[in-house]
C-alpha cells in the first residue's frame, strides 16, 4: 500500500467515525457500553475486595 493509499484510508475512516459521532443512537449505544463496563469493574473490585477480606 503506497503512502497516497495510506493517507486515502485514513481520511476515509476519519469520516466514517465523524458521521457516527453524529448519530445519536451511536452515541447513546457507547455511552450503555461504557457504563456496562463501568458496572462490571465496579463488581469485580467488589469481589476483589471481598476475597482479601477473607485472607485477613
Amino acid at each position: 500500500m503506497t503512502q497516497e493509499e495510506r493517507f486515502n484510508a485514513a481520511l476515509d475512516s476519519a469520516s466514517v467515525w465523524e458521521r457516527l459521532i453524529a448519530e445519536p443512537r451511536f452515541t447513546d449505544e457507547l455511552a450503555q457500553i461504557e457504563a456496562n463496563a463501568d458496572h462490571r469493574t465496579t463488581l469485580q473490585m467488589n469481589r476483589i475486595q471481598e476475597a482479601q477480606r477473607g485472607f485477613e
